[in-house]
């Protein structure tokens, strides 16, 4: 319903938007918004780790590095691998991509919690 300006409500968006954050995605539309995720401030991939368990990102760069381009970055800590990913390799860009992925689900998952967005439409 729109307002007095014409624009929708903030009821009726909330109504209408389909929540996008799932800690148990379903599909391939679910898992694209949730497969890069944060655990315990660390970034996860979900599903890409030894029998389809979740990973760390870092760890997963890490082994990804060292079969691609044999280089061992297995010892750097989480909090300076990013200073490590300074190449333009594909794992560099995954890296990036995941990171940035993971803070925004983070954050769109906050409002989602706190606005109900998506109410009776499989929310959390």
């Amino acid at each position: 319903m729109p307002n007095k300006d014409n624009l929708p409500t903030r009821e009726y968006l909330k109504q209408r938007l389909q929540r996008l954050t799932y800690d148990e995605p379903e599909g391939i539309y679910e898992s694209m918004h949730n497969t890069a995720f944060v655990l315990d401030r660390e970034v996860m991939l979900r599903g890409m780790g030894k029998n389809g368990e979740d990973v760390n990102l870092c760890a997963y760069c890490a082994a990804e590095c060292k079969k691609q381009c044999e280089t061992d970055l297995s010892e750097v800590p989480s909090s300076e691998f990013g200073e490590f990913m300074d190449c333009e390799c594909p794992v560099a860009v995954l890296f990036f991509i995941a990171a940035g992925a993971a803070e925004m689900r983070e954050k769109l998952k906050q409002y989602e919690d706190a606005e109900k967005v998506g109410a009776g439409e499989g929310a959390e």
